[in-house]
């Protein structure tokens, strides 16, 4: 599976109402297989977060927040 496709299988889980630990999961594993080929200029903010702040934020966020606006506009 692409990068892109990865992305929408992750808001895809999240439309399909999976747990946030498990969206959590998702979005951790796939930020860690293409970190180095994510252009994203707030990807390392994201990255950031991962372990400070709570986990239904950063899901919110990564899905529909403004803040990653340019990551999602990189993966459509």
């Amino acid at each position: 599976m692409a990068i892109k496709d990865e992305y929408r299988e992750v808001k895809r889980r999240w439309q399909d109402g999976l747990s946030n630990a498990d969206l959590y999961g998702l979005i951790v594993t796939w930020i860690s297989k293409y970190k180095m080929i994510i252009r994203s200029p707030s990807l390392p903010h994201l990255i950031s977060r991962l372990c400070t702040d709570e986990i239904e934020y950063i899901i919110n966020d990564f899905i529909f927040g403004e803040v990653y606006a340019d990551l999602r506009d990189e993966m459509i």
